[in-house]
């Protein structure tokens, strides 16, 4: 529970033999790097959690405060800072703050990458860019992940999980879909396993809620003959759910469940659907109209509606930063030894409205971004 204090010192990291690493190797490079920092005077703090910056007499940051996971409080003075948090997907509070659809989101990223960074260049006085900006997506599914099911086996020797069926079901071909709002819609290529409506592009104009609709006849033909496109579904074993494999009573138990945890609804008619979903009268049906087929039709049996959201892997806001990642105020004066790399400042390249589109936009930033305030914050420190 003491308090330590670490003087300042210039440790610098010249050179890293096998900096050129492929993908599988990137492991071992991480380590070979650590160790290097290590051998050449570094000092890492793991498992210890940046505060807050300190300022000096004049207000300009002359270092951070830390607290590790047995309590111990450090203070560490140093010539430039770099924040590199991880954004702020694990603040729901952030999330519904800043996040179009607010925190219906289900973020699937590291839980505590909570802001903290942001938080603290705000309060150093840099500028927010794009902090409206829609998250990271990569998929569709139901509003919430299910795990309490036990992983089943086909004849053939395919295992399965019937936690995917609403992830499925939320993205499948055979789905009458609306918008919040009670919009028809359907993405031109709904079949693709990794792309389309299932992944991220082309549809962020849904915001982070929608819906799927599916009638008794539908369903029933998947008790009995299965799905015949199991679109994504792969969350929860990997393998998504077998083609054509009958589900049995696994569509009701499932669904059922949904419904008990209150983003799914049974029922009668289409009208009754609008009242459940609060939409005017008639919006079901226009749906319906628009986009239905001979086994999921206006008349049946009952309905089941199912809420669908988007899965967030991160966010895609943060702080305004110039050309050697320093930190912009509003006035567009900089902050010359505070640096921001990684997701705390992925907004300089995701436009507000803009739907993040590949992988590789986040890697591209993270390595780019670092690779830069690392240089440019050992030639703040060397004066």
């Amino acid at each position: 529970m003491g308090e330590v204090e670490l003087l300042n010192e210039d440790y610098i990291l010249q050179s890293v033999d096998g900096a050129n690493l492929s993908y599988v190797d990137a492991e071992e490079g991480y380590f070979k790097l650590y160790e290097s920092f290590l051998e050449k005077g570094g000092r890492a703090l793991l498992e210890t959690t940046a505060h807050s910056l300190i300022y000096d007499d004049d207000g300009n940051i002359s270092g951070v405060t830390a607290i590790s996971d047995d309590g111990t409080t450090y203070t560490v003075y140093a010539k430039a800072v770099v924040l590199a948090t991880g954004g702020f997907g694990g603040n729901e509070e952030m999330v519904e703050k800043y996040t179009p659809g607010g925190s219906a989101w289900i973020y699937y990223g590291w839980q505590n990458n909570d802001g903290d960074g942001i938080n603290m260049a705000f309060d150093a006085g840099a500028a927010p860019m794009h902090m409206d900006a829609y998250p990271m997506s990569h998929q569709r599914m139901g509003a919430e992940f299910i795990t309490c099911f036990d992983v089943q086996q086909t004849n053939d020797g395919q295992i399965w999980s019937p936690n995917d069926l609403t992830v499925v079901l939320s993205v499948n071909q055979d789905g009458v879909y609306l918008t919040k709002d009670g919009k028809p819609f359907r993405t031109e290529d709904i079949r693709s396993k990794m792309g389309g409506f299932s992944g991220s592009m082309g549809s962020y104009y849904l915001g982070s809620t929608y819906y799927a609709v599916y009638s008794a006849t539908q369903l029933r033909l998947y008790e009995s003959q299965g799905i015949s496109d199991t679109t994504m579904g792969f969350q929860n074993v990997g393998e998504g759910i077998p083609d054509n494999t009958p589900l049995g009573d696994w569509v009701d138990t499932v669904l059922e469940y949904a419904a008990s945890r209150g983003w799914a609804w049974k029922v009668n008619s289409l009208s009754e659907g609008n009242y459940v979903l609060n939409l005017p009268e008639g919006t079901l049906e226009a749906a319906y109209a628009a986009d239905a087929t001979s086994l999921n039709a206006i008349g049946d049996e009952y309905y089941y509606i199912i809420e669908g959201t988007g899965l967030s892997i991160s966010s895609c806001g943060g702080i305004l930063v110039n050309e050697k990642m320093q930190a912009v105020r509003n006035d567009e004066s900089v902050l010359e030894n505070l640096f921001i790399a990684g997701n705390d400042s992925f907004g300089n390249i995701m436009a507000t409205g803009a739907e993040y589109s590949i992988g590789g936009d986040a890697g591209m930033w993270c390595f780019g971004s670092g690779y830069i305030a690392g240089i440019e914050a050992v030639n703040v420190a060397k004066g």
